[in-house]
């Protein structure tokens, strides 16, 4: 059984939320990268929940360098950190985790997440890029 720390379970994880997490943590818990496990993102970085479900959710990686097809993320919309708020991110359209709530939660712990309940990095929903076109997993619910 996985324990999940105090200051972030389950039950934090939302649709805009942004986390700097462990990928290996991530794949230890039973997320599934898009990409495959070879092509993943390797190292601490931070992650942006773009869809939530009741049990799992649709994450992408957030890169600092713009390299290749990765796409800017905006600054507008997010709040929180100075290190969130104020970032340069990049996304990869190819890259879209499947990842379960626990895992994420185990995942903040070892990537040294510095959020607090009361002061969490979220990323307003009307400014969440919608790179996916893979089935939801299970426990999502689309939204338009």
């Amino acid at each position: 059984m996985t324990h999940e720390p105090r200051w972030l379970t389950s039950r934090d994880v939302e649709k805009g939320l942004a986390l700097h997490l462990d990928p290996d943590a991530l794949v230890r818990g039973g997320a599934i990268p898009s990409e495959g496990r070879k092509e993943r993102c390797f190292g601490l970085h931070w992650f942006l929940c773009v869809d939530a479900g009741s049990r799992c959710g649709l994450w992408i990686p957030l890169f600092s360098r713009l390299i290749g097809d990765r796409i800017p993320l905006p600054e507008r919309g997010r709040t929180g950190q100075v290190a969130w708020t104020t970032g340069t991110f990049h996304y990869d359209l190819r890259q879209v985790w499947n990842v379960p709530h626990a895992a994420v939660c185990q995942a903040a712990m070892a990537g040294r997440d510095f959020s607090t309940p009361g002061r969490r990095n979220l990323l307003r929903p009307d400014c969440i890029p919608m790179p996916w076109r893979a089935p939801a997993p299970t426990g999502v619910s689309r939204r338009a």
